[in-house]
């Protein structure tokens, strides 16, 4: 069950950590597409 427990926390963190590198890519290229148009 302890085995369970760290591997759930482990994949929460890696999700965690891939949706914010997602985030920051997505306000990235919104910002560029933002500055093109301007």
């Amino acid at each position: 069950m302890a085995e369970l427990r760290e591997a759930s926390a482990s994949a929460w963190e890696d999700v965690k950590h891939r949706a914010e590198d997602a985030w920051g890519a997505m306000e990235d290229a919104l910002s560029s597409a933002r500055d093109r148009f301007k």
